[in-house]
C-alpha cells in the first residue's frame, strides 16, 4: 500500500477556493476492504465504477476515514475517472488533490478524462479536445444511443 501524508497541501497563504483544510489528508491507494466506501461515494454522483478494478483507486482519508476518491486506469490510454468527495468536504481542494496524485502515477506524455466538471479539469491543467472524440476513445461511447446530445467534455492532461 502506498501512502502520501499531506499535512499542508497548499503552499503558506494558499489554499484551493479560499477554503481551510484543517485536518490531515492522507492519500493512499485502495485495498479490496475499501470497496464498499468507493462505492458509496460513488452513488453520491451517480458514478459508475462496477467495471474499475479497486486497486485502480486512490483514496483520500481524513482520519481514517474515507471522504474521496479517484479512479486512475491505464488501458488503451491512461485516464482520471470516477473522481468522488464526500459532500461534506467538497471545495476543501480534496478533489484536485487526488487529480494530482492520479497525475504523479502516470508514465505517458497524455492523460484523459470524460467529464461533465470542465471546469474542475481546466484547474488542474486539463484541456478540452475535439481529436480525439468520446467515441474514438471509449468502446462505450461509440455504441451509445445518446451518444449525440452527450454533455461529457473529452479533457486531456499534458505532460510538460
Amino acid at each position: 500500500m502506498q501512502y502520501l501524508f499531506i499535512e499542508n497541501p497548499f503552499p503558506q497563504g494558499q489554499d484551493s477556493e479560499n477554503m481551510h483544510i484543517t485536518q490531515d489528508i492522507t492519500i493512499c491507494q485502495a485495498v479490496p476492504d475499501d470497496r464498499a466506501a468507493i462505492d458509496s461515494l460513488l452513488c453520491t454522483y451517480f458514478l459508475d465504477g462496477k467495471d474499475l478494478d479497486t486497486g485502480d483507486f486512490l483514496l483520500a482519508k481524513v482520519d481514517d476515514r474515507i471522504v474521496g476518491t479517484v479512479a486512475f486506469v491505464r488501458d488503451n490510454f491512461e485516464e482520471i475517472h470516477s473522481v468522488a468527495v464526500h459532500p461534506s468536504f467538497r471545495k476543501k481542494g480534496i478533489g484536485a488533490l487526488l487529480v494530482s496524485s492520479a497525475l504523479q502515477l502516470s508514465l505517458s506524455s497524455a492523460v484523459y478524462a470524460r467529464t461533465t466538471a470542465k471546469s474542475f479539469f481546466s484547474k488542474s491543467g486539463f484541456v478540452e479536445v475535439i481529436s480525439p472524440s468520446r467515441e474514438e476513445l471509449w468502446d462505450d461511447c461509440a455504441c451509445c444511443e445518446y451518444l449525440e446530445n452527450c454533455n461529457q467534455h473529452v479533457m486531456v492532461w499534458r505532460r510538460e
